[in-house]
């Protein structure tokens, strides 16, 4: 064969099987799993620059008074969250609030914000990974421990 051919071959092997790998997300979670602090890893499949960053950006889930903080890299943020009745992995993140420090990377923030607005519902991973998910059911955010 020639080379073109082994090369056209090595991708068409690689494409399918990352198409056909996909990873399993349990949906059947109760909100508590989002308990507690998580970073936010990626936005859509977007990796967040963290070194370009002021801080780390994070969630942090309170269960008792339904309340959501963080930090996006640059501002911290504050929202409220709810869930649909009867869908135990619904969530809703109310409007968000941010502090007005201006910072060298505010798109992290902006993406931050625009894809939280998205989330209607999460799923995990594993332990130590959790996906926010928009109305089609894709993975927005993506947070690890």
């Amino acid at each position: 064969m020639g080379i073109k051919i082994k090369s056209i071959l090595a991708v068409l092997v690689t494409v399918l099987c990352f198409s056909s790998c996909k990873t399993t997300v349990d949906q059947n979670v109760s909100l508590d799993v989002l308990r507690g602090r998580w970073y936010i890893a990626k936005i859509y499949e977007e990796k967040i620059p963290t070194k370009e960053l002021a801080f780390e950006p994070y969630v942090e889930f309170y269960m008792r008074d339904s309340h959501m903080r963080g930090n996006t890299g640059c501002n911290v943020m504050d929202a409220g969250y709810y869930q649909k009745k009867g869908q135990i992995n619904s969530l809703i993140i109310g409007k968000i609030t941010t502090r007005d420090n201006v910072c060298a990377e505010m798109s992290v923030q902006d993406k931050i914000i625009k894809a939280l607005a998205k989330v209607v519902a999460f799923g995990r991973i594993n332990t130590d990974k959790v996906y926010l998910l928009d109305a089609d059911g894709l993975p927005v955010i993506t947070l690890k421990k």
